[in-house]
This record gives structure tokens, C-alpha cells and sequence, in this order.
């Protein structure tokens, strides 16, 4: 039965400008952030990107993630001059002039130290108080400073000078106000009370024309002059408006906001500012931020949400194309005035309203569905809007649309299928249904997603209710069929999204049996000849729509089958992409035995996809979007800490025609232009903010290149900054040390990076920002430190233990070699005096055994006997002189106590034997006195030889004997009673011994005195150094 059902819309019945209003996005610091002071007075941004904020309560320089104060300090030359802040500018080498109430200083790049300047003249004058209105630069780069109540003065760096500008009609009344160069020849200013005027070689030049009302005139004390390319002038001050100056025509026009009256008392214009979508950003001191349009000089609607009675100093266009603005409220981070990205909101939304799909719009912009209206021409502009919708059983639930032909737009329901007329604003349900069943007799008739389908006919389209049912529509006859059905346990997929391709395959993608292709087993029949005829609702003669083809991705090393189909994207060589889970494929049909081939993996979700127009292919993936480009093959990944205005994202992304891409997060619409935004790598920086040894703050080193740090300060920790002003959240690093670390390691945001035990040697830390929306490969901070060894493990140090254990080898080889030499020498003097002595001995004794062996063959028995005698009397010298050479070389006698005590012995057996009285006395030091061998047996010997030569042949009856140290020499004296020797013969003689002891005290580096006198008595005296006394 034909049912038709006739929309009333709540509103209108068309036409209804329900407005969206763009969104701007803000981020917001004052003390509760870490900037101490709310009242925020200039900004700067250096060529580091270092964003400088100077506030009522010192000067800031702040990275993105943290605030570092510089304030003056009483009698510290290297600090500020006054913590009132006025103005900030960054020359072209990267000096920071600051500008105070309190005169200018300018800062030390790469250094927190503050030098004052004197604004003094050539002739040595100065402006007294100087406080600091603005800083600009001029055509050739110099700094140009504004002075309260005083003429504007420039930097001549030629002559190291401040000179006056020397601007007509300046006074202490009307100082200059703001200042713009255009060229060498010609220059805008304003004075206070006079409006704007040209500087030209030619003269002054005003160009205000307004004259209307009294002195002030509104308008006439201009605080921001803004040139335009197009020789145009804008100007702001202590009014409402916006001055518009014409200088070549002599125009000068005041444009005021809808609805605004000019006022001197109501607002002020702080600062202007140029952005790069070609409005104008303007400060004022009691609405806030406002946006104007240069092309149609006109306000923008679009309004910068600041808090009412925002008061705003200061504007900054940062090297990202960032808008900065400082006032009241502290410092604010307020959009990308690039306009690669824009949020889009809707005014006064319905209760409980919440977007459900965007599709394709009829023209430039993307048509937006949500659960009460629908924007088929989009939200941009004045485009109508349609709904609230509803029927005979309540409010109906638009989920999904879809443009067939320019006068033909689909609308799936939370009921039926439906067709939207735009022309009358009404909705029509499908109500000629051929075969069995219609929407009634289906389980579910949520109409979540709509595919067109040319080949069948150009208003022919596929419908898929939530769960189970295929429907084919010709949308122009709203005729209908249930082309495929099949009970829940065989066709149950929740399916999200419906894909014709070119070739007319058809993609079904759902939550529980992945991708489905479906099959077509037959042409569907004419549904108008059908429905004439089976106007019974009988069956169709047989189903046209199959489903036998079920494709699962299965991968065995991750254990785990894909079947949560998001979507699917033909490709120009037949293949497609496909998501699914969390990753990216590559589909091949064709290929049976691997059809799929992942592209992307390790993301909790990745679920619409849709490619720009050079080849990119960009997902909804956790929120956030990802970019991948298949020539590259490099993936960025966009969310709310790396610039994304929205976060959120989910569902599916829709292209317009102008380029731009468009995705939803159920209560908000992001629009971004791809090739702006895929090109768009932050200026970030990485550097290293802070560094403690032991807990100790070093900062100071990080300026420095190569620095030593001595072996007991080898426990370091690094905080990372990374220079990046707008970049949301605190940034995380990966880092390597070269020389210690064996890979790149992985810092945490908010973490140190920690050294400790660092062994001595040379290192370089480096340092990068961990994303893939930064430029990991230039972006990348270094710093080389050199860990000294200490002194016990430096080369001279080493060298002197080599050179030291050289010299002792040496020594000891050499001492070994003396004592070798030594031993070789007593070997030799033994076996001299074995063969001298003994040898001698034994040859005597020999002799005489032969000669007694004669004498008792002849039986001379006499004779034999006095022969045997003799070799008695040999035979215990021999004896004798053997004892002597086993005492001398025995280390027990090595003291002088044995010697002594032998020479002793010795002497009382020779005198006691010839009754000579003996007198020896010793030095009872000797006892711990320790010689050597040699010391011993020439002192021993020269006693023996002395005492035998007095027993006989001095004929005496005493012998005294001294032995004993006299300073450092040993002295031997033998003396006797005897009849002496004649004292003219010397010491020289060889007889009775004498010359053998004359050798033996030069052997011991001694002398020998021999005394005597005529009337009887000799003595004989042997000194000689000691060379080994220790006592």
C-alpha cells in the first residue's frame, strides 16, 4: 500500500539558518600556569623560538612547557633595568632589546645576563625618566625606540649613537604613538592628538581627514599603524574603530562593528597585527581580540572568546603562524591564523543534539547530519538548514544522507528511508515496497548508511538498515525492495558503511563479520513492473543480492582474525585500502592466497579514511588523525598535543570539492586543508633547559663547548626542553650519549635524564623530540662534555710509573749483575787462594811424602821423621787456611762482633804459644757493626799476618791489639815490645809480609802505616772506609 507521509518542519519548512559559528581555540597561562605575573605587557618571539613575556613583575622566556623568569636586582648591572616590562623586539642578529619604565637593555644571546643601555646623543645628552613607549625596526634594520614625552630615537651602529628622529611637531605633549617604515623615503607616524602622518622627503603629509566633533578628536591618537601591500594604512587608538587610510586618494574612512556608535571613552585599540588568512588581528583594551577582514573591510563575526573586559597589550604571529596575545588575563595562545584547520560549532544547538554523519554537499562545502537537522548545502555562510523532523509516530532521527541529484537528497532514519526535497523543505517516506516485506517487517530499519548505485540507474541507491538487510531504492519513484534478507545468524554484521566501487562491486563493512562482499545473482526486476504486479506483497520471484563471500584478514603471528570493518577506498591499479581494528591494509581481491597486506599496525583504532589530492591517505585513528603517504611511505600522526584544534575524531572523513577534508566528534566539525597541514612540521627545538651534577645546578656549562669536569662529578642529570610554544602537553625525548649508550633510549615527558658513574673519557649527549610530527632527522640537540681522568690515570702520570719502574728494573738488573760480578769475584779469589795457598800446600806436602818415602827406603829413619814433621806442619796450615776461607765466606760472621772475636782467638793461640802476653781491645760497637766478606778476610788477614811476623821475628813479649771504628772507618792496630824495624825502610817493603798487607789495605780502598823505633817496638796500623755499616 502506497503510503506517503509529509514532513512538517518545526522551524520552517525550509530555509532556516540554524549558524555555525568557527570555533577559535584558546590555551591559557597566568599564575596558576607558571607565569607568575597575569598582567602580560609585551612579546617577542627570538631566533631560537623562545617566546619572551614581559609582564608588570619581570621579563619570562618560555619553551611550551616552562616559564623562566629574569627580574632586576639592585646594584646587579646584569639584570633587567626595571620589572616593568613595556616592550619587547628581536633584532636581525638575535639581540632582545627590552624596553622598561625604566630605560632599555638588551640581552646576551646564548646568555641570562642584561646590559643597560644609555639612550644618550652624540652631543651626550639624555632623556630623563626614559620609559619606553614601542620598539620597531626601520627600512635598514635599526632599532627605532619610542621614549615617553620625547621624540623617537634611532641606533646609528656607524657612530655607536642615539640620535633623535626628529619628527615635526613631537613635543612633550605629542610623542610619537606608533611608527610604521615603509621605505628609506617614507615613513607613517602618529603623534598623540594628531592623528596619522607621512614623513617623505618632501615633508609631512597628514592624512587624516576626519574633523567632525571636538578636540580629541576620536581617531586623532592612533597606538597602532598597520601598512597594508596595497598601499592602504590602518589604523587604531582611543576609539572603536578601525581608521582606514587611503594616503595616494586622500581617503580616510572609519568602519565600526555592527551595531557600534564611535566612542572616545567606551574602548581602545591596543595593537594590530597582519595574519596570514589576510584579516587583521586587533587587541583592544576592553572587548578583547577581534578579527577584521582586509578584503571586504568588514568586522568578522567570528569573535576570539576571550573572557568579557579582556584587556589585551600585546600581539604575536610566531614562525608557526601562531596568534599570541598578552593582557589582563596573563598569556593566551589563541589559533592557527594559517587557517589549515577550523573548528566549526553549531549556535544554540536543540537538547541533547549530536551530529550523526557528513556527506557529500551539493557545493563547495560538506553537508552535516545531525539527529534533529540536516545542512545539505553545508554550514558555511547563510546555508539553510531542515528540521526538526517527524511523523505520525514521533520525532524522527536523521542518521545518514546522501545527494543523488542536484534536486534529490536521501535521509536514512532511526524508521525508514526517506527522501528530502530542498525546493519545499519536505520529507518523503519510501512507500512502494516490492516483495514480501518493507521496512515494517524488518527486525531493524535504522538506516545508518546510503551508496549510490549509477550503474543501475542514476537514482538508484543502496540503503542498509542496522543489522541484517539490504534494501535497493529508486529514490526519484520512492520505489523500494528488501533485496537481500536472511535470518540474523547468518547476516547479522552491524554494517557501518556501504562501498560501490567503479566497477560495481559491492562492500558491506560491519562491526562482526568484517568485509562482505556481496554478489549479484541476477538483475533486480523493473520495480515498477514489479510492483504492478505483485501488488499482493507475494515473494519475489527470487533474490538478486547474495552474500557468499565473507573476507576475514587472518594473520597467524598476531593470533587474532580482523573482523571490525571501518572502511574501504578503491585504488587507481584495482586494489583498495582497507581498515580495520587498528591498522591499515593494502586489499587485493584478486589475490586468493593473501589478499590482505598490512600498511599500518599498533593503533587502538583506526576507522574512516579518505585520500587529497596528492595521493595521501589520511585516517581517524584514536582519536586523532593519521597521515600516510604511500611514495614516502611516512606516517604523522595529528592530535590536541601536537596542534590539532579538535580531539576526539571518530566515524568516518568526508572530502569536499575546494579540497578540504572534514571529520566530526559528535559536537563539533574540524575542516582542514591537507596540503597546508601535512606540510606543516613544527619549528621545534630541542635543547637541553637544565643540568645538575649531584643535584647541583650547573646551567652555566650547557652554554659552554667541550666542557672538562674532573672524574668525581660524574653523576649528571639533564632536563630536556623542547622550544615549542604552542605545542599542547609536555613533549617526550629519545637520547643517546655516544661513547656509553649501545642505542637511542626513550624519555618520558616530565622526566631527567640521569648519568651516574660516567667512567672518564669524551662524550656528546644528543637529544631529540620523540613524535612522528617532528623533524627527528635536523631537529636535534648536542652537547659534548669531556669526563677527566684523575691524576693517578692521566698519561704523565703513567708515563712516570713506566718510566719509574724502567729505572728500577734497571737498577735491579744492574745490582743483580754487581752481585753476579761480586760472587764471580769471591769464586775467583777462592779458587786463587785454593791455588795458591792450598795448592802450594799439597804440593809440598807431596814433595815431602815422596822424600820421607825415600829417606825409609834407605832406612834413614832420622831423616824420615823430620821429613814427616814437615809435612805435619804443612798439613795443619792447610787446615788453618781452609778455616779461613769457610769463616770468610759464612754470613754468621758478617758482624764485626765474630771478626773481632776470631782475630782475638787467632792472636792467643799464636802469642800463647811463644808466652807473649796479649792485650786486645775491641770497640764494643763492632758488635753491631755488619761487614762484608771481603772487609772481613783482608782485615782478618792482615791481623794474621801482622801477629805471625811479631811472634817471629819481633822477639817481643807484648802484642797489643786495637780494633775499632774511627768515624767511618774501621783502623786495625797491631802493636809489640819488640826490636822494631828500622822506620827508614817505609811501608814499602816486601819482606816479612809486608807487601801482601800493603795489597790487601789497597783492596779496601785503605792505607797501611808500619812505625818502629831504633831502640825496639813496630806498629802496625790498617785503616780503611766502611761500605756497609748499619747498625
Amino acid at each position: 500500500m502506497k503510503v506517503l507521509f509529509f514532513i512538517l518542519l518545526a522551524l520552517h519548512s525550509c530555509g532556516i539558518h540554524a549558524q555555525w559559528d568557527q570555533r577559535t581555540s584558546i590555551r591559557h597561562w597566568g599564575p596558576g600556569e607558571g607565569l607568575s605575573s597575569k598582567e602580560v605587557t609585551a612579546l617577542a618571539q627570538d631566533s631560537s623560538g623562545f617566546l619572551w613575556v614581559g609582564t608588570e613583575h619581570g621579563l619570562f622566556r618560555f619553551d611550551g612547557s616552562e616559564f623562566l623568569g629574569f627580574h632586576a636586582k639592585a646594584g646587579d648591572a646584569r639584570t633587567l633595568s626595571n620589572d616593568q616590562v613595556t616592550a619587547l623586539a628581536v633584532s636581525g642578529d638575535g639581540t632582545l632589546w627590552v624596553g622598561t619604565h625604566n630605560g632599555l637593555c638588551t640581552r646576551e644571546k646564548d646568555a641570562d645576563i642584561f646590559k643597560s643601555v644609555q639612550l644618550r646623543t652624540a652631543n651626550g645628552t639624555a632623556p630623563p625618566e626614559p620609559l619606553i613607549n614601542f620598539l620597531c625596526f626601520d627600512a635598514h634594520g635599526r632599532i627605532v625606540v619610542g621614549v615617553e614625552k620625547h621624540d623617537a630615537h634611532v641606533f646609528d651602529t656607524s657612530r655607536n649613537a642615539w640620535e633623535p628622529m626628529r619628527i615635526p611637531a613631537a613635543s612633550v605633549n605629542s610623542s610619537p604613538a606608533a611608527l610604521a617604515f615603509i621605505s628609506d623615503s617614507l615613513m607613517y607616524f602618529s603623534l598623540n592628538g594628531n592623528g596619522l602622518s607621512a614623513l617623505t622627503p618632501n615633508g609631512v603629509r597628514s592624512c587624516d581627514r576626519l574633523r567632525d566633533g571636538h578636540f580629541p578628536y576620536p581617531g586623532h591618537t592612533l597606538t597602532a599603524v598597520l601598512p597594508w601591500p596595497d598601499g592602504r594604512v590602518f589604523g587604531g587608538g582611543w576609539d572603536n574603530a578601525m581608521h582606514v587610510y587611503r594616503p595616494e586618494k586622500g581617503t580616510h574612512e572609519v568602519i565600526l562593528e555592527v551595531g557600534a556608535t564611535i566612542s572616545f571613552a567606551s574602548n581602545e585599540i591596543r595593537t594590530m597585527l597582519s595574519m596570514l588568512n589576510g584579516e587583521l588581528a586587533v587587541a583592544t583594551s576592553a572587548t578583547g581580540l577581534r578579527y577584521f577582514d582586509a578584503r571586504t573591510q568588514k568586522w568578522s563575526t567570528t569573535k576570539g572568546n576571550l573572557e568579557a573586559g579582556t584587556d589585551v597589550h600585546a600581539l604575536l604571529l610566531d614562525r608557526d603562524g601562531n596568534l599570541w596575545a598578552g593582557g589582563s588575563n596573563g598569556l593566551m595562545l589563541i589559533e592557527r591564523s594559517r587557517s589549515e584547520q577550523q573548528v566549526y560549532r553549531l549556535m544554540n544547538p536543540l537538547p541533547g543534539e549530536s551530529i550523526t554523519a557528513l556527506f557529500a554537499g551539493s557545493n563547495e562545502c560538506v553537508g552535516i547530519v545531525t539527529d534533529r537537522r540536516i545542512w545539505p548545502e553545508g554550514i558555511l555562510g547563510t546555508a539553510p538548514s531542515f528540521g526538526p523532523f517527524s511523523d505520525k509516530l514521533g520525532s524522527l532521527k536523521p542518521y545518514s544522507a546522501l545527494w543523488v541529484t542536484p534536486d534529490l537528497l536521501g535521509v536514512g532514519t532511526q524508521r525508514t528511508l526517506h527522501v528530502l526535497d530542498p525546493a519545499s523543505g519536505k520529507l518523503f517516506a519510501m512507500d512502494r515496497w516490492v516483495g514480501p516485506s518493507g521496512f515494517s517487517e524488518l527486525a531493524s530499519s535504522r538506516v545508518n548508511c546510503i551508496a549510490a548505485r549509477p550503474r543501475k540507474g542514476a537514482h538508484t541507491v543502496l540503503a542498509m538498515p542496522y543489522g541484517w538487510n539490504v534494501v535497493e531504492a529508486d529514490l526519484k519513484r520512492r520505489i523500494a525492495a528488501v533485496a537481500q534478507q536472511h535470518k540474523p545468524d547468518r547476516f547479522e554484521n552491524l554494517v557501518r558503511k556501504i562501498v560501490v566501487d567503479g566497477n560495481d562491486r559491492i562492500w558491506l563493512l560491519g562491526s562482526s563479520r568484517g568485509l562482505v562482499e556481496l554478489l549479484e545473482l541476477g538483475d533486480l526486476p523493473d520495480l515498477e513492473r514489479t510492483y504492478a504486479r505483485y501488488t499482493d506483497m507475494t515473494a519475489l520471484p527470487s533474490d538478486s543480492l547474495s552474500m557468499p563471500v565473507f573476507w576475514s584478514y587472518t594473520d597467524r603471528s598476531v593470533a587474532r582474525h580482523e573482523l571490525d570493518a571501518w572502511d574501504l577506498m578503491p585504488k587507481a591499479d584495482g586494489t583498495y585500502w582497507y581498515t580495520a581494528g587498528g591498522a591499515l591494509y593494502s586489499f587485493d581481491p584478486n589475490n586468493t592466497g593473501t589478499p590482505f597486506r598490512v600498511v599500518l599496525n599498533g593503533h587502538s583504532t583506526i576507522e574512516g579514511l579518505a585520500s587529497d589530492r596528492s595521493g595521501r591517505i589520511w585516517m581517524i585513528s584514536d582519536g586523532g588523525l593519521l597521515v600516510y603517504d604511500p611514495v614516502t611511505q611516512v606516517t604523522r600522526s595529528f592530535n590536541a598535543t601536537n596542534g590539532l584544534h579538535l580531539d576526539g575524531l571518530s566515524g568516518y572523513i568526508q572530502a569536499a570539492k575546494d579540497g578540504s577534508l572534514w571529520a566530526s566528534n559528535g559536537t563539533e566539525v574540524l575542516r582542514w586543508w591537507p596540503e597546508h597541514m601535512a606540510n606543516a612540521i613544527p619549528k621545534a627545538r630541542t635543547y637541553f633547559a637544565h643540568l645538575s651534577i649531584f643535584d647541583r645546578s650547573a646551567d652555566s656549562l650547557l652554554h659552554g663547548s667541550n666542557v672538562q669536569l674532573p672524574h668525581d662529578r660524574n653523576f649528571l642529570f639533564f632536563t630536556p626542553g623542547l622550544v615549542a610554544p604552542a605545542l599542547a602537553g609536555p613533549p617526550s625525548f629519545t637520547y643517546h650519549l655516544d661513547g656509553y649508550d649501545q642505542q637511542w633510549l626513550h624519555a618520558p615527558a616530565g622526566e631527567r635524564i640521569a648519568y651516574t658513574g660516567l667512567p672518564p673519557g669524551r662524550y656528546t649527549l644528543r637529544l631529540r623530540p620523540d613524535g612522528p610530527s617532528m623533524d627527528t632527522d635536523t631537529n636535534e640537540a648536542t652537547w659534548t662534555f669531556t669526563i677527566t681522568a684523575p691524576w693517578w690515570r692521566r698519561v704523565w702520570f703513567i708515563s712516570l710509573v713506566f718510566l719509574a719502574c724502567g729505572v728500577l728494573v734497571h737498577l735491579v738488573l744492574r745490582y743483580r749483575l754487581r752481585q753476579r760480578q761480586r760472587m764471580q769475584q769471591v769464586r775467583d779469589r777462592i779458587a786463587r787462594d785454593l791455588h795458591d795457598d792450598i795448592g802450594s800446600t799439597l804440593g809440598s806436602i807431596s814433595f815431602f811424602s815422596e822424600l820421607a818415602r825415600q829417606r825409609l827406603g834407605d832406612r834413614d829413619v832420622d831423616n824420615a821423621q823430620a821429613v814427616m814433621g814437615r809435612i805435619g806442619e804443612r798439613s795443619r796450615e792447610m787446615i788453618g787456611r781452609m778455616s779461613d776461607i769457610v769463616w770468610s765466606i759464612d754470613p754468621k760472621n758478617d758482624g764485626g762482633g765474630p771478626l773481632a772475636e776470631r782475630m782475638r782467638l787467632f792472636a792467643a793461640e799464636i802469642l800463647g804459644a811463644k808466652d807473649i802476653v796479649l792485650r786486645f781491645t775491641c770497640d764494643p760497637a763492632m758488635e753491631h757493626l755488619q761487614l762484608d766478606m771481603v772487609q772481613r778476610r783482608e782485615f782478618f788477614l792482615v791481623l794474621k799476618e801482622a801477629v805471625s811476623n811479631a811472634a817471629k821475628h819481633a822477639q817481643c813479649t807484648v802484642v797489643e791489639i786495637v780494633f775499632g771504628r774511627v768515624g767511618n772507618a774501621l783502623e786495625l792496630s797491631v802493636s809489640d815490645n819488640g826490636t822494631g824495624i828500622q822506620t827508614d825502610l817505609g811501608i814499602g817493603l816486601n819482606g816479612n809480609g809486608l807487601g801482601s798487607m800493603n795489597k790487601r789495605a789497597a783492596s779496601l780502598g785503605g792505607t797501611l802505616l808500619i812505625s818502629g823505633r831504633d831502640s825496639g817496638g813496630t806498629t802496625i796500623r790498617l785503616t780503611a772506609p766502611v761500605k756497609r755499616m748499619t747498625s
